[in-house]
């Protein structure tokens, strides 16, 4: 289970922008798939179907948002910095984020394929930590182990988010070079 720190921490990592505006919105949106758990807490689930970690937390729901942002960004001029490309990956890097903290898929996993498939995936990666240092954050020691917990991981997490950024881009410059000499390139006669 990531708290919010550690998802605002890879939203925040995706982006070379210095604006606090833009920083504070990506940590806002990787936080919003989880306001799903308001309606486990206001008790409008189905007790067959868990809705946290359902639809909020599903491709289909990061695409939708971000075409909804596509259309209302040029009328938003203090967000403009934001593209649909970085909505989006600020959103799904919640889902992903969850899915490395989550050991049983079966009843603990992420649907990101809903409303298509109902299964729910979990990569156990990071649960080793969290079950080693901060085994459960419901009691106040528990509670600031997995927070401690949280804020180291906050930092690599970053690091990461970066990393990947870095190379998606530089695979896509490179990509581009590659389809400009083809363009440029002259025809060899035989």
């Amino acid at each position: 289970m990531a708290l919010p720190t550690a998802h605002a921490a890879v939203a925040v990592g995706l982006t070379r922008k210095r604006s606090i505006r833009v920083l504070l919105f990506l940590a806002f949106l990787s936080v919003l798939p989880d306001f799903d758990f308001l309606a486990v807490l206001l008790r409008w689930q189905n007790p067959q179907f868990d809705l946290h970690r359902s639809w909020s937390h599903s491709l289909f729901f990061s695409a939708t948002l971000t075409l909804l942002w596509y259309w209302i960004r040029p009328q938003i001029r203090i967000l403009k910095e934001v593209s649909p490309g970085l909505f989006f990956s600020a959103l799904v890097s919640h889902a992903i984020l969850d899915m490395l903290c989550t050991s049983n898929a079966a009843d603990h996993g992420v649907a990101i394929l809903w409303p298509f498939l109902d299964t729910r995936y979990g990569w156990p990666v990071l649960v080793p930590l969290y079950l080693k240092f901060a085994s459960s954050p419901f009691s106040i020691t528990g509670a600031l182990k997995f927070t401690s917990l949280e804020l180291l991981l906050a930092g690599p997490l970053f690091l990461f988010a970066g990393m990947m950024r870095a190379s998606f881009y530089h695979i896509i410059n490179r990509f581009k070079t590659l389809s400009t000499a083809e363009r440029e390139a002259p025809e060899l006669e035989l």
